[in-house]
């Protein structure tokens, strides 16, 4: 059975091909279209995800009526009320003639970490901004099998305070995260304190005091904090906020020490050695653990059985001759 999974119209938008337990192709739209996190597809990744022949079915990584249930929530009526923007108007460019199934955001991300995951059993930890509803979720897989045990809805999400801090620090949200990761480490950690305070209630495994999805505004302008103090503060909380995470998460399932790790959260590599690898000695991150990833997690949740997973440069191969000695050499400042 040949899928074909999809990921667009929120950012980093991708194309993966499975058939049967190989893949065969997944790349990012950036690539062909040469616009960083490119929201949309384009004819030029379509056209290399079909020429491995037609599909018997197209997964996509989210389910969008759902989400819309969540956007009239939180009042964004804009987004909720344009019906342009689902993705049956986008796909039907390439894939009107074909089936389409619609897998749970967070489901796609435990999906491609699972199924590319050495494994067969495991704890799935997913955490990212906001899925459908899902910010944190936990789940069980054991083989083949994925089932979810705990889950976090939105507004309480980790990811949603980061990329509200890295708004603040006039950075692009859902985009510039790593800047704000790589920016801790000139700063020190001085309002730490007063950051956890202010936006973390210590009564749950994560929840907010202040829906942050717009944002913290001018938040600690009129205190003359320093940018580089504010990154080291904002990555030392959310270190905190991951270890009570990752330690309770052992406490519920005690009896399985492999854990597979997925979602934007799962990008913070820094968070990943200070915290994550000190509770868990056999983890599974899959290269590209956010978004763009889902096109692969949704082709996998619709498969439902591990692929074989050779290494992560999926995307296309580009022959030819390349200097690359001559470019070592320059950038090792021989002559």
């Amino acid at each position: 059975m040949k899928i074909l999974g999809i990921n667009c119209l929120n950012h980093d938008a991708a194309i993966a091909v499975i058939e049967d337990e190989e893949i065969l192709f997944a790349a990012q739209s950036e690539r062909y279209s040469r616009k960083k996190n490119d929201p949309l597809l384009n004819d030029d990744i379509v056209a290399e995800a079909l020429s491995y022949g037609e599909p018997d079915l197209v997964a996509y990584y989210e389910k969008p009526y759902l989400k819309k249930t969540r956007q009239i929530y939180a009042g964004q009526w804009k987004e909720a009320l344009t019906f342009s923007n689902v993705p049956s108007a986008h796909l039907n460019q390439w894939f009107k003639k074909y089936k389409v199934q619609y897998i749970d955001h967070h489901e796609s991300h435990a999906a491609a970490g699972y199924y590319t995951s050495p494994f067969d059993e495991a704890v799935v930890v997913v955490m990212d901004g906001i899925g459908e509803w899902d910010v944190f979720t936990i789940w069980y897989a054991k083989e083949g099998k994925l089932k979810k045990i705990h889950s976090v809805r939105y507004p309480h999400s980790l990811g949603l305070f980061y990329s509200a801090m890295t708004q603040r620090l006039n950075l692009k949200p859902c985009e510039e995260e790593y800047i704000l990761m790589g920016m801790s480490a000139w700063g020190k950690p001085l309002y730490a304190d007063t950051l956890y305070e202010d936006f973390f209630n210590d009564n749950k495994i994560l929840k907010l005091k202040h829906n942050l999805h717009k944002g913290v505004g001018s938040y600690g302008k009129d205190k003359d904090w320093k940018d580089f103090d504010i990154a080291a503060s904002t990555q030392q909380v959310a270190e905190q906020v991951l270890e009570r995470i990752f330690k309770e998460t052992r406490r519920m399932i005690p009896y399985c020490d492999n854990l597979v790790y997925m979602g934007g959260v799962a990008l913070n590599c820094v968070a990943n050695s200070n915290v994550v690898s000190k509770i868990y000695d056999n983890i599974w991150i899959m290269p590209s653990p956010g978004d763009s990833g889902s096109s692969l997690g949704a082709a996998a949740a619709a498969y439902g059985r591990h692929l074989n997973w050779k290494g992560p440069f999926l995307g296309t191969s580009i022959g030819g001759d390349y200097p690359v000695q001559n470019v070592m050499t320059r950038l090792l400042g021989d002559k």
